[in-house]
């Protein structure tokens, strides 16, 4: 899923406090600080992978989504790592 990042950094429904927790280490983000990056997160809340950044190059997005889906969804990811 794509979101408005600024939207679930700042919110308080239950989409922003899923997106929130998984990005912030269990916790609701109360800084001012960015999450806008790259991460994948399980449906159950966990943080498979990610990256805070702003300037990644495309392969190490790649790379770093393909990694995180490895453990949820299985081995049929490996060959694009």
């Amino acid at each position: 899923m794509a979101d408005e990042v600024w939207r679930l950094q700042r919110g308080s429904d239950a989409e922003c406090m899923f997106f929130q927790r998984a990005v912030n280490h269990g916790e609701p983000i109360r800084d001012n600080g960015s999450r806008q990056g790259i991460w994948v997160i399980a449906p159950d809340g966990r943080l498979l992978a990610g990256r805070n950044s702003l300037n990644w190059p495309w392969i190490k997005c790649f790379r770093s989504m393909a990694s995180g889906f490895v453990p949820w969804q299985g081995s049929w990811f490996r060959p694009y790592l």
